[in-house]
């Protein structure tokens, strides 16, 4: 008995489940987005870096917008993307016992796919202030059943035309993962482009330390030279150029003129005698 009643209760959410995934717009549009959060995640994007969800914003008429997701991409441009599908058209063809029925669903559809890509288009989310200038000039509407996707297509496949002219593009999970993986890519190479840039800017500033230390180098050098041939000049004028002092002072101790305490260096002599004709 407490096995069949866990079995109905079972039951019972799965029916109430299905019935809220065909009926309510609310429980299908979160099912959605949840389908939607998950591609993101999958295709390797990071929440809140690489792409955000349910992004407010303003119209020029004040109303407040609410996309589905923002997908950033890299030089401050994004994607913007939202969650369109009714599962219950697609159910009724799944689960129709004629073929007047399951035409019927098929034609139900299609009609909901067309409505979706009209009320998505008059949205214009791409020419919102905060996303224009930034967002291609389409929308991306992600149906998040490709089983109903592809249903859909095959019956019109028109509707890929018809989403171009209103500036949405259509795309089951598939055709968004791959999307998403460009995105993905698209950030690797404008990391490393990145880091590459940093590389280069570290050796720019090891270079401009290197120019700069060399130009202080021959700075230095050209003091030195400088105070070098002042040295020379002034032991010139001490000890070895004509009239130099030692000679004439050597001369007032030679001849008695003056008797000193101490003799200078025998450098300072030795100069003096040097220079006598």
């Amino acid at each position: 008995e407490l096995l069949a009643a866990q079995s109905q209760a079972v039951g019972q959410k799965a029916d109430n489940l299905a019935a809220a995934l065909k009926g309510e717009n609310k429980t299908l549009g979160n099912w959605g987005e949840l389908v939607l959060e998950r591609m993101l995640e999958v295709s390797g994007l990071q929440k809140d870096r690489d792409f955000d969800l349910q992004v407010s914003a303003a119209g020029g008429d004040g109303r407040r917008f609410q996309p589905d997701a923002v997908v950033r991409l890299p030089e401050g441009r994004c994607i913007v993307v939202d969650a369109k599908m009714s599962l219950k058209d697609h159910a009724d063809y799944a689960a129709a016992a004629t073929a007047e029925e399951r035409a019927d669903a098929l034609r139900r559809l299609v009609a909901s796919v067309e409505a979706q890509i009209k009320r998505l288009a008059e949205k214009r989310y791409q020419d919102l202030p905060a996303f224009q200038d930034r967002s291609p000039d389409f929308v991306l509407m992600f149906i998040p059943s490709e089983p109903a996707f592809s249903l859909a297509l095959t019956a019109k496949p028109a509707l890929f035309e018809t989403a171009a002219r209103a500036d949405v593009v259509l795309a089951g999970p598939g055709g968004l993962l791959a999307a998403l993986r460009l995105v993905a890519l698209l950030w690797r190479q404008e990391n490393q482009r990145a880091s590459l840039n940093e590389v280069f800017d570290a050796v720019r500033k090891i270079y401009e330390k290197y120019v700069n230390f060399a130009e202080a180098m021959q700075d230095i050098d050209d003091h030195l030279r400088k105070a070098q041939a002042a040295y020379q000049d002034a032991y010139k004028k001490l000890a070895t150029g004509d009239g130099n002092l030692v000679r004439q002072l050597e001369k007032f101790r030679k001849e008695n003129i003056i008797k000193p305490k101490k003799l200078p260096p025998p450098a300072f002599q030795d100069a003096e005698t040097e220079n006598q004709p």
